[in-house]
């Protein structure tokens, strides 16, 4: 299993936690203040995941090195929507939770051994979800809303710069 990919699984399992490039291509403009979205807690938890996932070596630091939980609160404070930000905080509560229930402790308590196990099986659980007809029919609706959404938002764009057409040459007019 690559990085890439069980960044990737990981996040369908948190409920599609990891929101894709709309987020940077729309930029970082959510002005809600969610400053205690994260508990200390969460922060460590999100720097084992990455740390398991991006393991310190001789050469270089590895997740928690590189602040992993840092950044993923700063990206989910300053750039979801307030939904966005639920599903992710709740794709935290089951992720404990499933830890909790197989292992009768917390991820941030298990050996290395034992979270590779873990985040294995939850790749290997997203790899199947994936193949399912409920994701696939839930990821089409998805992408066509956000279809629909960039539509409007072009629309929005071409309305406004018609409007500041017409004022520009209303004023050149005058």
């Amino acid at each position: 299993m690559n990085r890439r990919e069980a960044l990737a699984s990981v996040s369908v399992l948190l409920g599609g936690a990891i929101i894709g490039a709309e987020v940077f291509l729309s930029g970082c403009k959510n002005t809600s203040t969610s400053a205690s979205l994260f508990s200390a807690d969460d922060l460590t938890l999100l720097d084992d995941i990455a740390e398991t996932i991006i393991p310190t070596t001789p050469d270089s630091g590895g997740g928690k090195a590189a602040l992993v939980g840092a950044f993923m609160k700063q990206i989910v404070t300053d750039c979801y929507t307030k939904i966005e930000q639920d599903h992710f905080i709740k794709g935290i509560v089951t992720f404990k939770i499933a830890c909790k229930e197989q292992y009768q402790k917390a991820f941030t308590s298990l050996s290395v051994s034992e979270k590779e196990a873990f985040l294995t099986s939850l790749h290997q659980q997203a790899k199947e979800y994936k193949e399912t007809e409920a994701y696939k029919k839930k990821k089409t609706c998805l992408t066509n809303n956000r279809r629909r959404g960039l539509r409007l938002r072009k629309l929005n764009i071409t309305s406004a710069q018609a409007i500041s057409n017409k004022t520009i040459h209303l004023i050149t007019l005058q």
